[in-house]
């Protein structure tokens, strides 16, 4: 299956999960990277953040690997410069923490954008252009990261 369109899941213990995912990501995102603070690109040892990419992977019809697991915060200002994961076949961002202000993901090829919700689980092809503008409030988490079919 080859996606052509981003695709939005609710993650179901989102309420359970979330409070635990904005404290490992906030302790750990010291690294600055493309406008907002990250974990490392390989955080495959975090068991939280491999049950939100065991999510992402159970919503494809496909196997798929995953080669990259990182999580974000951002602060008032922070930002996501225009970029894409073209030599995946998947990429997915998981919105844990989304404060009044928190900027949307903006897919410039798809023409679409999207309001962040705590909890929301989207899924999208590789090869889709995108960003965040700057982010008008403070403590926006998210994890992320790659899949490659297997």
């Amino acid at each position: 299956m080859k996606i052509k369109e981003i695709e939005a899941h609710k993650y179901p213990k989102a309420e359970e999960m979330n409070p635990i995912l904005h404290k490992i990501i906030c302790e750990n995102s010291v690294t600055k990277d493309k406008g907002a603070l990250m974990t490392q690109w390989d955080c495959f040892d975090v068991k939280e953040f491999n049950v939100i990419a065991d999510y992402a992977k159970s919503l494809i019809d496909k196997p798929t690997k995953l080669v990259d697991l990182w999580g974000q915060v951002y602060k008032i200002g922070h930002h996501q410069t225009f970029h894409n994961h073209i030599q995946n076949d998947w990429s997915f961002v998981y919105y844990v923490n989304t404060p009044p202000g928190s900027s949307p993901i903006v897919f410039r090829n798809l023409s679409k954008r999207i309001k962040p919700i705590a909890g929301m689980m989207l899924l999208f092809p590789g090869w889709a252009d995108h960003y965040v503008p700057p982010n008008r409030g403070d403590g926006r988490s998210i994890v992320a990261g790659n899949l490659v079919y297997s």
